[in-house]
């Protein structure tokens, strides 16, 4: 009677060149035996040239607060079959896992084909599958994400069923990090900054409403502030209306944080406020302050 009992280790090669994987010993009934010396020869890794995790943005620098758009880019090289490559929802199903958070997995109906030029000057045809998002950076700093990785089962042998459909015979796996986009994020400064900034970034409107547009002393009254523009208007900072001298004078208004919703490209806020005395006629003019990313200042 022979038994055998088997291990199996994957290991992965780190540099090109030769492998050695030294003898392993075992001790079996006391005695001692050993594997021989496994020599590997290690090809440099093609994996780059087939896929490719790339994240660019529109500047080159932005600052803190401000929303940016970026956008991730899945390049993979297309498999020829027959001498022709298999179509773009093919290679996308041979991307499997990965984490590319805070992207949405690219949908397969956003590949298309482009063109692109290899380290050794040889053009090179891949499915590019994109997804772009509004990136709001909360620290200073170079703006990088290399927690996204990708792997894909790329094939190396293809062939047809009984049925003539395209099978994978064999496959590799693939692993890509994302590169860029390298932005550099720089703080706000300090020189001109209100007193009353909240920490809205970008460009923005503001209009205000109120009803009843009669009431007594004490009646409370809803103020509706909407704000508009192209920041990240989901995470706006509310307007700091305690801090208004005027409206604080003539008016109670409660001191907690206000919270808003965002309704077709426009950032809401109600609060509820109270008229202090019968002479006030109007709730005076509501001041916003942000900071302009393009021009620079507050």
């Amino acid at each position: 009677t022979t038994r055998t009992r088997t291990y199996e280790y994957r290991l992965t090669a780190e540099e090109p060149g030769e492998l050695v994987i030294p003898p392993v010993k075992v001790v079996v009934d006391g005695k001692q035996l050993g594997t021989r010396a496994v020599r590997i020869e290690v090809l440099p890794s093609d994996a780059i040239d087939r896929l490719l995790v790339e994240i660019t943005s529109e500047s080159p620098r932005a600052y803190v607060g401000q929303q940016i758009r970026l956008t991730l880019s899945i390049w993979i090289e297309p498999v020829l079959f027959d001498g022709q490559p298999i179509n773009a929802a093919g290679m996308y199903s041979c991307l499997q896992r990965g984490d590319v958070r805070p992207f949405s997995p690219p949908e397969v109906d956003s590949g298309i084909l482009k063109y692109r030029t290899a380290p050794d000057g040889t053009r090179r045809s891949y499915y590019v599958f994109s997804s772009t998002i509004g990136y709001v950076a909360e620290r200073p700093g170079i703006l990088n994400f290399p927690d996204i990785r990708l792997e894909a089962s790329y094939p190396t042998r293809l062939l047809r069923d009984v049925f003539r459909e395209l099978r994978v015979a064999s496959a590799r796996t693939l692993r890509a990090s994302a590169t860029g986009p390298g932005i550099e994020i720089l703080p706000l400064p300090n020189e001109g900054r209100p007193a009353n900034f909240s920490g809205a970034v970008g460009q923005f409107t503001l209009t205000a409403s109120a009803r009843p547009l009669q009431a007594r002393v004490g009646d409370p009254i809803e103020l509706t502030i909407e704000i508009r523009g192209d920041g990240a208007l989901d995470t706006l900072p509310a307007p700091l209306l305690a801090s208004e001298p005027e409206l604080s004078r003539n008016f109670r208004v409660p001191r907690e944080t206000l919270t808003g919703e965002t309704v077709g490209g426009v950032r809401r806020f109600k609060q509820m406020i109270r008229a202090i005395n019968p002479e006030i006629r109007e709730i005076p003019a509501i001041s916003y302050p942000y900071f302009d990313p393009i021009a620079g200042e507050y």
